[in-house]
């Protein structure tokens, strides 16, 4: 009596009707009594699979588009084709995002926009301007809303593989209080390059629920997100505009504030230049120029068994103001979780370099 075949390919539906006739063949052809061989063929099947997995996501990305949007010159009744050349642009950054799809990229040329809550919800590179057809150079794009919804943001990213660079927000702190906001969890390999994120408000010295970049929150805090920050200026637009509370305030996720290369060094001013509580991994602080007030970077609940570097930056008090600490390091309570800080310059503070 001839033993059952054993069929491997569990993860296709059971019953063979349900199944097209090429994989009831594969299925006929690819059956053993010996298990050896079964689990072989499976491993060689997996493995397949996964190469093919590689080759379609590749081609997805070899398809994606690039479209273009001009305040000025746009027009949203253009079509998908149209909106690929700057000569035919779409008008409003929010409908070329609602026409997009995933891997492609928008390039907002020069120019004043109003637009506010701009929610990037699928993996998309946003560029401001482009330079001899090279994304993210040039005039960057002005985004200053004259009225907008209470706890505003610029930019709301809720997907994964979101780039946002070459932009000048302008955060008004009464109705716009952040420039980019990931409001949870989901925002895993953000890159913010290049921006320029200014305070804008003359009401007071300061607005302590003010941010540049705030990602995650105390009620919804980020969890295996990954972000790269790097070459921004977050400041006020000029002497007498207040500061932000928080340069760039992160609850969880984890990654790299700089760089190792100068050349990604960002400027970062607010009363916590840098507020990062909760991390999920290793976070990595390199090469900045940090203003604080109450502090210019503060460390809260690291992750454990992960070495965080802070190095290579310069630390001074928000000029005017005194400070209370340069750097401020608590609740380092998990087991493994080391804390390196390495040649930093600490400047002109009047109290603590580090507490």
């Amino acid at each position: 009596k001839k033993p059952k075949p054993l069929v491997f390919m569990s993860f296709f539906v059971s019953e063979s009707k349900k199944q097209s006739p090429h994989l009831q063949v594969l299925m006929r052809r690819f059956s053993f009594p010996d298990i050896d061989k079964h689990i072989k063929l499976r491993a060689i099947i997996k493995v397949s699979l996964l190469g093919f997995l590689g080759i379609f996501i590749q081609t997805q990305s070899l398809l994606a588009s690039k479209y273009y949007v001009s305040s000025s010159s746009g027009n949203n009744a253009n079509s998908q084709a149209q909106a690929q050349t700057p000569a035919t642009p779409r008008q409003a950054l929010s409908f070329a995002i609602s026409q997009a799809v995933s891997d492609d990229s928008i390039v907002v040329l020069a120019g004043n926009y109003n637009e506010v809550n701009l929610t990037i919800n699928k993996r998309l590179k946003i560029f401001g301007n482009e330079t001899g057809g090279v994304p993210g150079v040039g005039a960057k794009p002005v985004f200053q809303a004259s009225a907008a919804p209470s706890l505003s943001s610029y930019f709301i990213v809720t997907s994964t593989d979101v780039t946002i660079q070459n932009f000048d927000l302008r955060v008004n702190q009464i109705t716009v209080m952040r420039g980019i906001f990931c409001p949870g969890a989901g925002f895993s390999r953000l890159h913010i390059l290049d921006n320029h994120i200014f305070s804008t408000s003359t009401s007071g010295l300061y607005e302590f629920n003010s941010y540049g970049i705030l990602m995650g929150q105390a009620a919804s805090s980020a969890t295996l997100d990954s972000f790269l920050i790097a070459r921004n200026i977050i400041r006020p637009l000029a002497f007498g505009n207040s500061y932000f509370g928080r340069g760039i305030r992160s609850f969880g996720g984890f990654g790299r504030i700089g760089g190792v290369n100068p050349a990604d060094s960002n400027q970062i001013w607010g009363i916590f230049g840098i507020q990062n509580g909760g991390s999920r991994g290793k976070v990595q602080i390199f090469i900045n120029h940090i203003f604080g007030s109450s502090a210019g970077i503060e460390i809260n609940i690291p992750a454990a068994n992960q070495l965080h570097i802070v190095a290579g930056n310069t630390f001074e008090p928000i000029p005017g103001l005194e400070s209370l600490a340069m750097m401020e390091i608590k609740n380092n309570t998990f087991s493994n979780s080391i804390i390196r800080v390495q040649n930093n310059l600490f400047n002109r503070f009047m109290y603590t370099g580090i507490i």
